[in-house]
């Protein structure tokens, strides 16, 4: 963001030797203000993403730990059928 009002700064400088600086000046809030209303919402998308990458990595630990869990009962029970047959 620094960068951006670096240059807006710049752009006002070199417009107001035209003689464009109120109309500009304007015009550079403007698109100051909307730049960092999207830098705050992409940066709220983020987070959001990031939360949902989290919560989905999560599941999957548990829900592959509950695989896990469930064929080793299964071999267990397979063992028991073998030893019985025999």
């Amino acid at each position: 963001m620094k960068s951006f009002a670096v240059v807006s700064a710049l752009c006002l400088s070199a417009q107001s030797v035209v003689g464009f600086a109120p109309l500009t000046t304007a015009n550079v809030v403007k698109s100051s203000a909307l730049f960092e209303a999207s830098s705050g919402r992409s940066s709220q998308y983020v987070d959001e993403i990031n939360k949902f990458s989290e919560t989905a990595v999560a599941t999957y630990e548990e829900q592959r730990r509950e695989l896990e869990d469930i064929s080793a009962m299964l071999t267990t029970i397979r063992e028991q059928c073998e030893n019985q047959e025999n």
